[in-house]
Formats: C-alpha cells, sequence, structure tokens
C-alpha cells in the first residue's frame, strides 16, 4: 500500500465520530417522547383526582351517575316511542329528580355490592390517616399500627343440606401487635370483629364462633341503598365519627381499657334510642337516689355534735315506787291442839306459821272471801243498847269469828247452855288464796324448816286475845237481824308512807341538758324517717325530713353554745 492510501484512508475516520452523534440524539428523541407520556399520563390523573374531589365536594357518587344515566336513558326511550301525551304524563310524575322505575334484584344486588365496596374502602381510607397520626406516638411499641387495605376474594360456604355457594366478600384489617380489628363486607352486611391476633387463623375458617364488635346492614329502597344500625337508618355525614369509634375500640381492647363484651353502641356518637332513653332516666334516677341518700347520712355523720344522749337527767325520770320496809316475824304462843279441819302445830318449835293477808292485794279476791265468810259467819243477836255498827266495805277482810284458844291451865269461865242450833259451830273452810302467802321473807329459819317437813295446808291463826266473858244466847229471830261485824286490823307493813317531798325546780342549765337530749332523740327520729322515706323513694318526704334536720341541728347548735356558756359544758 503507497503512502497516499494510508493518509487517504487516516483522512476519512474524522466521519467515524459523526455517525455516533447521530445515534445518540436518537436515544435523546426516545426519552424525551417517554418523559411527555409520563407528563401526559400526570396530568390525566391529577384530572380525574380533581374531578373525584369536585364530585366529593357536591356529595356526588357513582352510584348515583348511574342512577341518572339509567333515568335519562329510560326518559329518552318512552319519549322516542311514545307521543307528546304520554311523554307528558310520564315527566309529570317525576319527583324529586328520579323516576319510580321497576328495578329487578340483579340490579339491586349489583348497586349493593358497588355501594358496600366504596363504603368499606372509605372506612379504610379513615382508618389509615389515624394510624398514620397514631403511629408518631407509638412508633416501636406494642400498640403501633399496621394495616391490609381490602380487597376483593371469594369464600365458600357449603354444608349438607345445601349446595356451595361463593360470596364475594371485600375484607381488610388493622392490627396492632397482639390485636387485630376484621372488617368484612358482604351485600348483605358489614361487620367488623376486634379479637386477639393469635386467633386470627381461627377466624379465618370460620368467624361464626366470635361475636362481631360491629354491624351495619344495608337497606335498599329501588335505587337507593342506606346502612341502618340498631334499626336507625345512618345519615352518611355520621359515619367518619363511626370509623373513629371503631378505630378507638381497638386501641382500647390492645391496652386491655375494655372488657371482652364490649360491643359498639350509637351513644357512643351521641345517639339515644327511645328505649335507651328510658333505661338511661331510670338508671340515672336510682343513681341520683343512692347519691342523695348517701350525702344524707353523710350530712347527719358530719355533724360533730349529733352524738345521742343515752342517759336522761335526774329531774326528768318518772318517779318510781319505793319498796317497802321488811316485816319482822312477830312471836307466837305455843299451841298444843291441832285442828281437825288440816291445821297442825310445830313440833320443832312450838310456834305457828304466820300467813300473810293477801286478799287486801287483790280487790277481786278480797270480795268474793267477804262474800263467803258472810255466809258462813253464825248471826249474834243483837241488844237494844248496842249501837249500829257501820257496814263493812267489801275491800276490806273481814276477820272469822273464832274462839280465842286458851292454855289449858287457864281457868275457863262456865258458859250458859245453849240451843242444840247454837252449839253446832260450822267447821271453818280452808283458806286457798290465789297468791303463794308462804313468802320466804316473813317465816324464821325454824318455821322455814318446819315448811318442809309439813305437808298439809294451814289456815292463817290470828295472835291470841284476853279471855273475854261470852254473851248469853237469844233467840233466833234476833240473831238474823244483824250478823257481828269487826274491823279488820291493818297489817304493819301496810301502813301509810309519808308523802314524796315536792320536786324540785330545775335551773336553766338543767333545763338545756333536758332540751338537749330531746333534741338527739328528735334528730334519731328524723332520720329514720328519711331513710324510710328513701327506701319507698318518696323523695318529697326525704327532702322536708332532710330540711327539718338542718333545722333542728341549727337550734341544736344554739342550744348547745348556751349550755355551755351558763355552766353546763364543764360538768
Amino acid at each position: 500500500m503507497s503512502q497516499k492510501d494510508s493518509s487517504s484512508k487516516i483522512k476519512a475516520q474524522p466521519g467515524v465520530p459523526g455517525a455516533k452523534k447521530a445515534g445518540s440524539t436518537k436515544y435523546k428523541m426516545q426519552a424525551a417522547q417517554l418523559a411527555q407520556e409520563a407528563a401526559k399520563i400526570a396530568a390525566e390523573q391529577e384530572a380525574q383526582a380533581k374531578a373525584q374531589k369536585e364530585a366529593a365536594a357536591r356529595g356526588e357518587s357513582q352510584s348515583e351517575d348511574t342512577v341518572r344515566g339509567l333515568w335519562k336513558s329510560r326518559v329518552l326511550a318512552s319519549y322516542k316511542s311514545k307521543g307528546s301525551k304520554d311523554s307528558n304524563t310520564l315527566l309529570a310524575k317525576i319527583s324529586d329528580g328520579k323516576a319510580a322505575l321497576e328495578v329487578g334484584d340483579r340490579h339491586k344486588s349489583a348497586n349493593v355490592q358497588e355501594v358496600m365496596i366504596n363504603t368499606v374502602d372509605k372506612m379504610f381510607d379513615v382508618f389509615q390517616n389515624c394510624a398514620y397520626e397514631f403511629n408518631k406516638v407509638a412508633a416501636g411499641t406494642e400498640l403501633e399500627i399496621n394495616w391490609i387495605r381490602p380487597f376483593l376474594s371469594k369464600e365458600v360456604t357449603a354444608n349438607w343440606q345445601q349446595q356451595e355457594n361463593a360470596n364475594l366478600i371485600f375484607s381488610g384489617r388493622v392490627s396492632t401487635r397482639r390485636w387485630t380489628m376484621v372488617v368484612k363486607g358482604t351485600t348483605e352486611e358489614v361487620i367488623v370483629f376486634i379479637l386477639p391476633a393469635d386467633k386470627l387463623i381461627g377466624f379465618a375458617l370460620s368467624h361464626n364462633n366470635f361475636k362481631p364488635y360491629f354491624s351495619m346492614i344495608p337497606v335498599s329502597d329501588k335505587l337507593d341503598v342506606h346502612w341502618q344500625i340498631e334499626e336507625h337508618i345512618m345519615p352518611p355525614e355520621l359515619f367518619p365519627s363511626i370509623y373513629k369509634e371503631l378505630f378507638d375500640g381497638l386501641i382500647r381492647f390492645a391496652r386491655e381499657e375494655a372488657h371482652g363484651d364490649e360491643v359498639f353502641t350509637l351513644r357512643q356518637i351521641g345517639i339515644v334510642l327511645a328505649n335507651e332513653t328510658a333505661q338511661k332516666q331510670e338508671e340515672e334516677e336510682q343513681a341520683r337516689k343512692k347519691l342523695y341518700q348517701e350525702q344524707f347520712f353523710q350530712d347527719m355523720r358530719s355533724q360533730d355534735s349529733f352524738k345521742p344522749v343515752k342517759q336522761v337527767p335526774e329531774f326528768a325520770r318518772p318517779e318510781s315506787p319505793k319498796p317497802l320496809p321488811p316485816v319482822q316475824p312477830q312471836a307466837l304462843p305455843q299451841s298444843q291442839t291441832q285442828s281437825q279441819q288440816g291445821t297442825a302445830a310445830s313440833t320443832s318449835t312450838g310456834g305457828w306459821k304466820q300467813v300473810p293477808d293477801v286478799s287486801l292485794h287483790n280487790p277481786e279476791n278480797a270480795r268474793s272471801l267477804a262474800e263467803r265468810a258472810a255466809a258462813q259467819i253464825r248471826p249474834q243477836p243483837m241488844s237494844p243498847q248496842m249501837p249500829m255498827q257501820p257496814p263493812v266495805q267489801p275491800q276490806q277482810m273481814p276477820q272469822q269469828p273464832q274462839l280465842p284458844q286458851m292454855h289449858p291451865q287457864m281457868p275457863q269461865a262456865p258458859q250458859p247452855a245453849q240451843p242444840p242450833q247454837m252449839n253446832q259451830q260450822p267447821a271453818p273452810q280452808q283458806h286457798m288464796p290465789t297468791m303463794n302467802p308462804q313468802w320466804p321473807s316473813l317465816q324464821t329459819p325454824a318455821q322455814q324448816a318446819n315448811r318442809q317437813q309439813t305437808a298439809q295446808p294451814q289456815m292463817p291463826q290470828q295472835p291470841a286475845q284476853p279471855m273475854q266473858p261470852q254473851q248469853p244466847g237469844y233467840p233466833p229471830q234476833m240473831q238474823q237481824q244483824q250478823p257481828q261485824q269487826r274491823v279488820p286490823q291493818q297489817p304493819q307493813y301496810q301502813q301509810q308512807q309519808p308523802p314524796p317531798p315536792p320536786p324540785r325546780p330545775a335551773t336553766f342549765s338543767e333545763a338545756l341538758s333536758a332540751l338537749l337530749s330531746c333534741l338527739d332523740q328528735e334528730l334519731e327520729v328524723v332520720a329514720k324517717a328519711g331513710s324510710d322515706a328513701f327506701a319507698q323513694r318518696d323523695l318529697a318526704r326525704a327532702d322536708a325530713a332532710l330540711k327539718f334536720s338542718g333545722r333542728l341541728t341549727e337550734f341544736r347548735t344554739l342550744a348547745r353554745e348556751l349550755h355551755e356558756y351558763y355552766g353546763g359544758g364543764k360538768s
């Protein structure tokens, strides 16, 4: 090869970089084209987002657009197929911008499914915003929130009675480290469960064993779909508040501040139903009564001066009867004769048992004994010179006529002969008093020993009297005019006691002390009346008792100050 050829080849080499420059321009054009396409897609997305925001601001939804389109197509088809008269009639029946069209079950189900998907999707939008703000504080702790956006899936249900049925489910979940909130939406209902995270596998197999925390049911009215919660149709503007309360329920379960049976109620968003209103009023009334009663008794106990006085002042006590002085037993003469009617002499000391006259203590017994003795008393003749004796009162026990027993060694005066009727003396009747006359306090020790040995009842004996001459007998006609009566002697233990001295007048300090004791007793009565009124749900009477107790307390405070001022509090 010559030198020229080599130089020409070398000169032709600079054209090669020119070819490389053309290739790089092609790459740049492709990149610019891709950038334009990306900008176009971004502009379309921005326009779509802007349109969605404007539609949300106007309150429009995709279902409403579908209804409008269907309504327009039906109206135009009817207008074209029928005359102007029928078209005017159809347009006159349209109310509120919607025609009363007959919609099939398939259209209703499709519309409900579309509304359900939009509702659950908006629910998770609120959950995601709340979780983003909550994780700023709870990041790295057990309360940190994770979520999975809802997605469509098919759930196959079958049993031995029915065939397999595939249901379309739109579900998602929001979780902490230990608790999970699962949202499942179908065309029949939207259910929310809050359960521990370790039970999520069992929940995936069958959720029928778990109690739902929240549920709402779609109610379809032709092409309109509303959501019903606890038999109450919810307006759309309350759904954000409901979603926030559901998120708050998950946090309370994660913090272990909620019990296991807790469920969502409309009271959490400020809606109270009629039956809940009556129940709430009754609960508030019971709580108010209980609080009012506690305040009442607390107010009564807080008064330091309310100390019930159990002892009554000395001058205010009723006078009690003074005991009678004991009666000293009298020495009785010895007797050697025994009565055939049941009397017996003492074999140890030779004395007689003294029986007190109990008839004076029992007026009815004294009256019956007086009548019985009057029938058995032998009538004595009355001489013209004998003065009239006053009649014996029924209350006084008449002495039974009995000749005094004389000592065997004493000489007896000769007695005149008496008719056979007068010689027959009636046998003394055994005296059976209603009360036991054998009082140990009136017997000597020897007589008490004799009482244990003697088993026969003894008649009361009168002390020996000096010998008196016997009166001569009189005819029976004179004996029936006036019976012999004697005034009974009054026992020593029945003597009249001197009248008690008159009570001395109370001082002003003692009167205040008595007034304070009366006020304490009255406060106890008022407190019991107030407690009974609360038990009977009588608030008016309980309020009156409380006011009256306050006034009594004020009056008692004033009386106590006066009592202390006059020196009563020093004692």
